[in-house]
């Protein structure tokens, strides 16, 4: 199936989704609008609003939009007499949100997330429309742009927490007054998309600095990785002491974070280890897994894309070796 076809019947079933959630959490709330109370007629009134906006506005998927629909079907299960009456609707709202990479992945590039930090806003969309420095050649003007551009996602994580906030805090007044179940589930996943949201913003705001070698990034990093993954985690650092220069060792930072992300994303691993060793001027990274592995040959995603962008960067030598079924190695090499 060409690829506009593909996204134009993933746009309609998306589409189709938003209508029968919004519908399910109409039907239950009819009763008291029928009835004619007030407060079931501005439910169903809210409801269909964010449905028909939902099909009506021209971009598919945005986080700030959806976040807003999603606070405004809390309004409306608040509103409604039987209570979860919008939870299904509230669910779709929030997906986009909650990291269903299949989404992102079938609407196109306009709202694309970048996986560097499973929220990037794709830099065609800000900088110029026929130019992604994400994915052009390196060179000292492009770096800039993308520092600007992880500098700006970093600013949208930080938006983007602050609905989820909202959003919690929301659901914390309305559960106090009406326990609920499904509620309650649903305030536990927006608390964790908080806590992992805010962890990615902190690494797209990550500086190696000669006070922040890449040695205490690492560490922080793959502490996270290895709570939000539940999976085993070994880092090896041969001299906590020795550094290389922070503008390498930035870069070397980038392959860390992509190299963990993919797995996170790709390689069902029970145990992810990471080796950083520095001698004199040569440095090695290496991290290497126990995953599903991969066909390298055939393979060459976005992730490893902005590995072999940030070697480049570093000057080092990227080797990467996988197999399907016993995991994969990444070593990035630099010095002599």
């Amino acid at each position: 199936m060409p690829a506009t076809d593909h996204r134009n019947s993933t746009a309609a079933v998306i589409t189709a989704l938003r209508w029968v959630a919004v519908t399910i959490g109409c039907v239950f709330a009819a009763d008291s609008a029928i009835a004619g109370e007030v407060r079931g007629v501005f439910a169903v009134g809210l409801g269909v609003l964010v449905a028909v906006w939902w099909t009506l506005r021209p971009q598919l998927v945005d986080m700030t939009q959806d976040v807003f629909a999603a606070l405004v079907l809390v309004g409306a299960d608040i509103l409604s007499d039987r209570p979860g009456a919008f939870i299904p609707a509230i669910i779709v709202a929030l997906l986009p949100i909650l990291g269903r990479r299949w989404l992102r992945d079938d609407i196109g590039p306009e709202s694309e997330i970048d996986d560097t930090a499973h929220s990037m806003v794709r830099a065609a969309a800000t900088i110029a429309p026929d130019h992604d420095p994400m994915f052009a050649e390196p060179s000292d003007t492009s770096a800039e742009i993308v520092s600007e551009e992880r500098r700006r996602a970093g600013r949208l994580y930080e938006r983007v927490a602050e609905w989820l906030t909202y959003v919690q805090i929301t659901l914390d007044r309305h559960l106090t007054r009406r326990p609920d179940h499904q509620l309650s589930k649903l305030r536990d996943e927006i608390t964790e998309s908080i806590r992992e949201v805010e962890e990615r913003s902190r690494q797209l705001r990550a500086r190696v600095t000669p006070s922040a070698p890449l040695a205490s990034h690492a560490g922080r990093l793959l502490e996270w990785w290895s709570h939000h993954h539940a999976s085993d985690v070994t880092l090896r650092i041969t001299d906590p002491d020795s550094s290389l220069d922070p503008a390498v060792e930035q870069q070397f930072l980038t392959i860390l974070q992509e190299a963990v992300e993919n797995v996170g994303r790709h390689a069902d691993a029970e145990h992810l280890r990471v080796r950083w060793e520095v001698e004199a001027s040569r440095g090695i990274l290496e991290v290497s897994d126990d995953g599903s592995g991969f066909d390298v040959g055939s393979t060459d995603g976005r992730g490893l894309s902005a590995m072999k962008r940030a070697a480049r960067r570093a000057g080092a030598a990227l080797k990467i070796d996988s197999t399907v079924g016993e995991g994969t190695t990444v070593t990035a090499t630099v010095g002599g």
